[in-house]
This record gives C-alpha cells, structure tokens and sequence, in this order.
C-alpha cells in the first residue's frame, strides 16, 4: 500500500517536473528566437563605433 502511494506521488512529481521542463525550453527557444530578429533588425550598442 505505502509502495503504491509512494509510487504515485513519484509519477505525479515526474509529470510535473516534465511539464516544467517544456516549459522551460518553450521559453527558452521563443527567447532565442526573439533575441536573434532582433539582432538582425538592429545594431547591438557600440557596433557601429567597433566597425
């Protein structure tokens, strides 16, 4: 009985550690994405004076 609840608890802490993890790599990915346009569209402070 104590193994299934423990089992359980584990699963349901796998599933939302998961969930988290996509999360976080959702976010991280739209960030990259967001950073990289925004490089292409704009010069980054103090390019012009190292050019």
């Amino acid at each position: 009985m104590v193994d299934d609840w423990v089992a359980g608890s584990l699963t349901r802490e796998l599933r939302e550690i998961e969930q988290r993890i996509e999360t976080l790599t959702r976010n991280r990915d739209a960030i990259r994405t967001y950073l990289s346009q925004s490089v292409q569209s704009e010069d980054l402070p103090g390019q012009a004076a190292a050019a």
